[in-house]
């Protein structure tokens, strides 16, 4: 995702109840590519932005955001990527991978340990982050 849109996916899954946000390094279709001097400073503005969007939610702990960490890295039991066309179940799903605006390459998908589907549309990257979260929290809140 470009930056603004960064920041805003950051604000509002801590608003809307996720516990960490791991930030993916470039992918095979990532257009984004931060330069390794500018990390530091990136991640310091991200855990910024937690911190604002927890406490004007009135959160009662700060929610983890790390990264970044590559694909083959993101990976375990729990873990699924969302892709159109997935068929896992949200039951067992506690960590959601989205992808780049041309979504994963086929490969970055036969690696995936499940793919789930967010429903009929393209998304946006950071529209996919944003469902994606409103999904897990309120399957995991019921």
């Amino acid at each position: 995702m470009k930056g603004d849109r960064t920041d805003l996916v950051i604000e509002k899954v801590v608003e809307i109840g996720i516990d960490h946000i791991i930030v993916l390094s470039p992918v095979e279709r990532s257009v984004v590519r931060w330069a390794s001097n500018k990390v530091p400073q990136v991640m310091d503005r991200y855990a910024r932005i937690a911190r604002a969007a927890a406490m004007q939610s009135r959160r009662v702990f700060l929610p983890a955001v790390s990264g970044p960490v590559s694909l083959a890295n993101v990976t375990g039991q729990g873990v699924a990527f969302a892709e159109p066309g997935g068929t896992a179940s949200p039951d067992a799903v506690t960590t959601l991978v989205i992808g780049p605006e041309g979504g994963f390459s086929p490969t970055e998908v036969a690696g995936a340990p499940a793919v789930i589907d967010l429903g009929p549309s393209i998304l946006r990257a950071e529209t996919a982050a944003i469902v994606g979260a409103a999904r897990m929290v309120a399957h995991w809140r019921r």
